[in-house]
């Protein structure tokens, strides 16, 4: 018996862009702000205590066909904001 890992890949991906819509709809429906962050968050530890750093993603390219493999970093990194009243 042979896996079709395409086809796997495949329902995977349509599986997570549908968890991402639920989510986001799902935050947006309780009042929260949601978009795409497409930067790397990284949370630095310095003397004053820890930050969190936005740094520029880098695109994964293939050197054989010399177009880039991935865009997105495949997990939804979302910016959620509530104004507080």
């Amino acid at each position: 018996m042979t896996h079709d890992y395409k086809k796997q890949g495949r329902l995977n991906r349509a599986a997570g862009k549908r968890f991402e819509l639920k989510v986001k709809a799902d935050l947006e429906s309780k009042g929260w702000i949601v978009f795409r962050n497409s930067n790397d968050v990284e949370q630095i530890d310095t003397k004053n205590g820890q930050h969190i750093q936005f740094k520029q993603a880098k695109t994964k390219w293939n050197p054989f066909t010399r177009t880039p493999m991935t865009i997105q970093s495949g997990f939804p990194d979302f910016v959620c904001i509530r104004w507080k009243e």
